[in-house]
């Protein structure tokens, strides 16, 4: 058997062996260099060293088993068209297989990275804002006892507003009245993002729990996509904090620089993909293309702004978060030891944004 495997190397199925296993090598250098943690075989994050070790080898091993033949290098038995095609059938061999290895070798979740939603003490009630005819769903958090400022809370891009509940309850728990709306395109919500910056639904949010706290003055928070939202809601006068969770990261020329394969594992990012979870007024609408529809990230005028991050590279790499802190003219900003998910989840990261509405 080991003697067929050995002498079949010049022919069509050793050239797909070789390959497919040169390709895979090539994965582990490219998860380590664009740190795709959701993609890595050795580790979650991504141990960088060690995939850059694990891909060297599979490309020196493969390399040597295939041109070992004396004058094999300079005349394989496959040639022309015959390559083309066993090329492009590695490729995807080796892309599946990395898929499958990663989602299988790593489904369990760190316990520091992912952590579980907890039960809230503090129950949400759904209530309904209302656009003229057409009712957007939210959720209210409303303790028996109010303190501190209301807040507005905003989820992230394909998430639906249980997506906060965790943070959402924790802060009602201290006597926050908290507002989580559901996003435009989002959820249940039967309205499509025909405006990226969705000022209407901010404004009537905005409106809706000032009436039933009777305060004058919010604050508004948000992770993601809501977190750029957020930010642009505190152009309005009576907001007094904003809090934003890691916001997608933008380059010079207004594209997004985030990555959600570094975090998502490859299933979900293809499925996401092929059918972007948010509704626009043309069809599905994926979150590049909201944000390059968006103002450029400013700091509002008058309140409070705070920015979260993680201390390592997921959704953003840090140094994005450090380039938006300085365009907002260095506001106060916090990187936590936990993945972009989990900042929405993490206990530790709402106490902080508790202290920071105080």
């Amino acid at each position: 058997m080991m003697r067929r495997i050995f002498h079949m190397r010049g022919d069509i199925a050793g050239m797909f062996i070789f390959l497919t296993l040169f390709f895979l090598g090539l994965w582990q250098i490219l998860v380590a260099w664009k740190r795709l943690n959701g993609f890595s075989l050795t580790g979650y994050p991504d141990r960088r060293k060690a995939s850059i070790v694990l891909g060297a080898a599979l490309l020196v091993a493969s390399s040597t088993w295939y041109f070992s033949k004396p004058g094999h290098f300079a005349s394989p038995d496959v040639e022309g068209i015959e390559t083309l095609l066993v090329m492009l059938c590695a490729i995807l061999a080796s892309t599946f297989i990395q898929c499958i290895l990663s989602s299988f070798l790593f489904s369990r979740k760190a316990k520091k990275l992912f952590v579980p939603e907890k039960s809230n003490k503090v129950e949400p009630k759904t209530v309904a804002l209302d656009f003229e005819g057409e009712n957007a769903p939210a959720l209210l958090f409303a303790p028996e006892t109010p303190l501190g400022c209301p807040v507005l809370l905003l989820h992230d891009y394909g998430e639906e507003a249980f997506g906060v509940s965790f943070l959402a309850g924790f802060l009602s728990e201290r006597g926050h009245i908290v507002l989580a709306p559901e996003l435009d395109g989002h959820g249940k919500n039967p309205r499509t993002i025909s405006d990226p910056s969705m000022s209407e639904l901010l404004w009537n949010s905005i409106e809706y729990i000032k009436e039933i706290s009777g305060s004058t003055e919010i604050a508004v928070a948000g992770i993601g996509l809501g977190g750029i939202l957020a930010i642009l809601a505190g152009d309005d006068e009576c907001v007094s904090h904003v809090v934003s969770i890691d916001p997608p990261s933008r380059d010079e020329s207004g594209n997004i620089d985030s990555n959600a394969m570094r975090e998502l594992k490859p299933p979900l990012v293809f499925r996401s993909f092929i059918r972007p979870p948010a509704k626009g007024t043309n069809g599905r609408i994926t979150l590049s293309q909201i944000v390059s529809l968006l103002p450029p990230i400013k700091s509002p005028e008058k309140p409070s702004l705070t920015f979260i991050g993680t201390k390592k590279t997921w959704f953003n790499d840090p140094n994005s978060i450090s380039k938006i802190v300085r365009l907002c003219g260095n506001r106060k900003s916090h990187l936590m030891d936990t993945n972009h998910r989990g900042l929405s989840l993490d206990e530790e990261v709402a106490c902080l944004v508790s202290e920071i509405l105080e």
